[in-house]
Formats: C-alpha cells, structure tokens, sequence
C-alpha cells in the first residue's frame, strides 16, 4: 500500500467570510487597486480601500432599507463597479446575492425573480422593469432600485457610523448561503446552486 503524499507547506488561513476578508484587504491594501474598468477613452481605478468603503456604505443602505441576513436580493445587470459593489455588500451582510443573467427572456428573467423570492431587485434599465411589470407584477418584490441610483444610495450612507454594520459582516458563518448562481437552463428550467461563504473563499 503506497503511502499519502504530505506537502511541506503549510495551509494558509483562510477569512471566516465575504465581509472580514474585504475588512482585512481594506487595511492591509489600502492603497493598492481592487477593481479597474473602461470609462470611455480611459480605465478608472477604485483602491481597496475604496471598494471597501462602498461596500460598507451600501451594507448600510441595505439595512435602512429594512433588509435582514438571509434575506434574498435579486441582481439583473452587466459587470460593472457598482454590480460588484452591490453583490458584495449582499454577502458580507449576511444575506444572499441571487445574480440572473441580464440576457435571459423577459418572461424567464420573471419567473426567475418570482422562484428566487428576493425582498429587493436591484435592475439596470428603467425599461427592463418597465417589461417585467408589463409581464404581470408578481414578478416584481417591493423594493426595487436602479442600478444608476446606486453611486446616490453610497454617497447618502458613506458617512454612516459603520461600526455596527462591520459587527454584523464579523458574526456572518462561514457556512452561511452567500451566493446562489443559476445554471444556464439550456435543456429545462435554470437550477439554483447554493454556494457559501466557505465555498468561494
């Protein structure tokens, strides 16, 4: 019987979840860039510390907004820094990011948002809504907001007092449901896979 292979190298630690390792990256990369994207002839650059800074903000919207963890908040929208802003805070809130591909049929994107019961949309394009509410309004939750009112809703919150919201991101389980992707639906209806924060981290 052979005997197990063992490396010589130690695991590294890994963060408890989504909200404590944006926590850490936030302090120990201050000033490094997180995230870059094209704004017309040139990239514009957002630095860890400012990505966390937003995501702590709109942690804080969400909660004003009478969001609690577990709660499921539905995204439709292309890649874009206030899509990752939005996804992230959802996680390390403890609640669960519930992303539907933007292409998908109307009448799929609702029945979608319908099975998932999110408490809040949060949608890119005002005529996105427009069809869904004409599709019939048990698509829609309650709460919906457009994805250009997000940079609105973080300067509103920027200057929250964070420190219950950042124990809230530290007491969230690695085990907890942060993220439910749906498969494509190629051959029948998309199914849900439910990843936690273990699972991505």
């Amino acid at each position: 019987m052979k005997a197990h292979l063992k490396s010589e190298i130690k695991l590294g630690s890994f963060h408890q979840n989504i909200g404590t390792m944006f926590i850490a990256n936030g302090k120990n990369f201050a000033k490094s860039n997180s995230f870059g994207a094209r704004v017309k002839d040139h990239y514009r650059y957002w630095t860890w510390k400012q990505l966390t800074d937003d995501i702590l903000a709109f942690s804080c919207y969400l909660k004003t907004e009478g969001l609690h963890p577990s709660d499921k908040v539905c995204l439709i929208s292309s890649n874009s820094y206030h899509r990752l802003v939005c996804e992230m805070a959802i996680m390390a809130s403890g609640m669960v990011a519930v992303p539907i591909f933007p292409g998908y049929p109307f009448e799929l994107m609702g029945e979608l948002i319908q099975f998932s019961d999110c408490k809040l949309l949060i949608i890119e394009g005002q005529e996105k809504i427009a069809t869904l509410a004409h599709l019939g309004h048990k698509y829609l939750p309650k709460k919906i907001i457009e994805m250009h009112q997000v940079s609105v809703a973080l300067k509103t919150h920027c200057n929250d007092s964070p420190e219950e919201m950042l124990k809230q991101w530290q007491t969230v389980s690695a085990d907890q449901c942060c993220l439910i992707m749906y498969t494509s639906g190629t051959t029948t209806f998309p199914k849900g896979v439910m990843l936690t924060h273990r699972n991505i981290l």
